[in-house]
């Protein structure tokens, strides 16, 4: 299954609202035609059609293809409800989703889950919010028997479950420690005891399944960032008892490992290019590489969940959302015509739209599930657009032009040490280098950021702080604006660069610290916008303030910006749906710096359920009315493939678990 950075889940647990029982019900209606259709079934390109295809669900992303695993009849799949952040399973055959942890008031959410060899239980990894630590826990499929296998320790920061001994007697995980570095280690279920594999240095694994026999440990880590931190081997197969550990498949390019085979006599691997890849198998003897790879699949975009006894099972995102570009009407109306997406909603997704200082340009990053991001550079007119991979980084929260012009900042995780923090860089648009243009402390922003006119300043809504002034020259940091309860401060600069506005929330941090971490951050909180002087000589002053709920509330991650005249600050709040629904309308509006009532200016109408992402990162062009904005509707499918010598793993009828 795809492993990412606990940070990186953290942030999207928190920014993801999705009605499951309105996906449940477009799954159940997909399933059964999607698995009996002959065109969800066609043969691989492997040699002599050996293996088959087939689609086993389609839909609103009900899947986010990071934390999931195919039990081993191949009939369901793990998974987090959302909502909750309870521990669940999803029957691939009825689309019916199943809470098996049943916590009731966000204490916590599990991630990273992996079933028994019998199919009767999930090792999963617990986020406690009340005092931010992590438990390696072992529950029943059906809710029983829970228990924390390992607990809160001095000596372990974090601890992720990737596979379970054959014999079902030790679980493989990647162990945190305090100092940032990753184990693979071999825990006892009975008794949390654990024997360390191999360090990993700062790299988490992308994957790493035992063998068949349990003798073997395949596993691949994310690609390093820095020579400081050299990349390693792409694919390696380690030997349980530490007497040998081999490369395979040598490759120049990205690749990521799959897993075994069910009969251990090979390994499956993904070969990145550009948006898309490719399966590879290669045959594995005593633990080392016997023969060439060979191509199963071509051209085909995959999100690994892994292997059930008989089959291997991807997701794929077929839609993403996108950076929009639209003209809006001067007297309030809407738009002039249609907003038009910057990219194809089949292809990786994009976000983070960018207006250069002098309007003439536009960056965005581009990033698909399980690809790293890419800084994309276009003329506003159109033209050929420069593709600038973003190989230090892990996710990406926010992106501005720097005043020169030449420049872009780039604002995110750094991909070689996981969970240190987010990092600030400086994207030289000629030569493509990145280099760091400010550290943080440790822990992430979960904020954006904005510069001066001339480069000078920089102001940062940072997480557990409040709104930071940098004097870049300097060096010297002022906390402009106290507020410890805001995940998602965001930051913008008036023409003039006179005045800051920026978002904040109040309520009883010891009451809501649960809530305002995850799921849902804005619930039981006033939501806020402000203004003050970039000088920080006045006091901030309130120009809106409206509950945060999940019907109503401002939204946290939709960033806000100054009308070009400087009179006015615009933001994306969301109202209500039919009879106090949470699936209401979007609505971008504005709101006066000198106050005033609220004025709507156009109507945004969510999509079917709650999969759909917008508008976020709204922001105006310099120099007219042109806006850009992010939106688009998530939807992906689950493919499995089969033909490794075993029957097919989802049949036409459901069955007890």
């Amino acid at each position: 299954m795809t492993r990412i950075s606990p940070y990186f889940a953290l942030t999207l647990l928190a920014l993801t609202g999705c009605n499951t029982d309105s996906v449940r019900e477009a799954s159940a209606q997909q399933l059964p035609s999607t698995v009996s259709s002959d065109s969800d079934m066609r043969p691989a390109s492997g040699p002599q059609h050996a293996y088959e295809l087939r689609r086993v669900w389609s839909g609103s992303n009900l899947f986010n293809f990071y934390w999931n695993e195919p039990s081993p009849d191949g009939r369901y799949i793990s998974e987090i409800h959302w909502n909750s952040g309870n521990l669940a399973v999803t029957n691939l055959v009825t689309g019916e989703m199943e809470r098996v942890t049943q916590q009731t008031n966000n204490e916590g959410f599990a991630y990273g889950s992996v079933f028994s060899p019998d199919g009767k239980q999930l090792a999963y990894r617990w986020f406690n919010l009340a005092d931010e630590i992590y438990d390696l826990r072992i529950i029943g499929v059906d809710g029983s028997n829970e228990r924390i296998l390992i607990e809160k320790r001095p000596d372990i920061r974090g601890i992720l479950p990737t596979d379970w001994s054959p014999d079902g007697r030790h679980l493989l995980a990647a162990v945190e420690r305090p100092d940032l570095t990753v184990q693979l280690a071999l825990i006892a279920v009975a008794d949390g005891s654990m024997q360390v594999l191999k360090s990993l240095g700062w790299h988490w694994p992308q994957e790493a399944v035992l063998s068949p026999d349990g003798r073997y440990v395949a596993y691949s880590t994310h690609q390093a960032s820095s020579a400081a931190d050299a990349d390693p081997p792409d694919l390696r197969i380690l030997a349980v008892d530490g007497s040998q550990e081999v490369t395979v498949a040598p490759h120049e390019g990205p690749q990521e490992m799959l897993g075994w085979t069910p009969d251990g006599g090979a390994v499956l691997f993904y070969r990145r290019e550009g948006t898309s890849g490719s399966i590879w198998m290669v045959a594995i003897q005593d633990g080392r590489q016997a023969g060439e790879p060979i191509l199963i699949e071509p051209d085909v975009r995959v999100s690994s969940i892994g292997f059930s006894k008989d089959a291997y099972f991807f997701g794929t995102q077929v839609e993403s959302p996108q950076v929009h570009t639209a003209m809006m009407d001067p007297s309030g109306a809407g738009f002039v015509a249609d907003p038009r997406p910057v990219g194809d909603p089949g292809s990786s997704g994009t976000g983070h739209g960018a207006w250069s200082v002098d309007g003439s340009q536009l960056a965005y990053v581009r990033q698909g599930p399980s690809d790293e991001p890419t800084l994309v550079v276009r003329a506003v007119d159109g033209g050929e657009e420069r593709a600038i991979p973003l190989s230090t980084m892990e996710k990406v929260w926010d992106v501005v032009w720097a005043p020169d012009g030449e420049s872009v900042l780039v604002m995110g995780v750094a991909r070689a040490r996981l969970n240190v923090g987010g990092a600030i860089y400086r994207i030289d648009l000629t030569s493509g280098d990145a280099t760091t243009f400010l550290a943080a402390a440790p822990g992430p922003f979960m904020g954006g950021f904005a510069i001066d006119r001339v480069g000078e300043t920089l102001y940062l809504g940072k997480y557990g702080e409040g709104v930071v002034r940098y004097d870049l020259s300097s060096g010297e940091e002022t906390l402009l604006y106290a507020d410890s309860v805001t995940t998602h401060i965001r930051v913008a600069v008036s023409p003039d660069g006179q005045m800051i506005a920026f978002t904040g929330s109040v309520g009883d941090p010891g009451k809501n610290s649960a809530s305002r971490r995850a799921p849902l951050p804005w619930v039981g909180f006033q939501n806020r916008i402000l203004v003050m002087p970039t000088n920080g000589r006045e006091e901030a002053r309130v120009v809106l303030s409206m509950p945060g709920s999940l019907q109503e509330r401002l939204e946290p991650n939709t960033g806000i910006t100054w009308t070009p005249d400087g009179s006015g600050v615009l933001f994306v709040r969301k109202l209500p749906g039919p009879g106090s629904s949470h699936l209401g309308p979007h609505v971008l509006s504005r709101v006066s710096v000198d106050g005033g009532p609220v004025t709507d200016i156009m109507e945004f109408t969510c999509y079917q359920g709650n999969s759909c992402t917008g508008p976020r990162d709204f922001r105006i062009h310099p120099e007219s009315r042109r806006v850009v904005f992010n939106r688009g509707e998530r939807k992906g499918e689950i493919w499995m493939m089969t033909g490794f010598g075993v029957g097919d793993a989802v049949s036409g009828a459901s069955q007890g678990r």
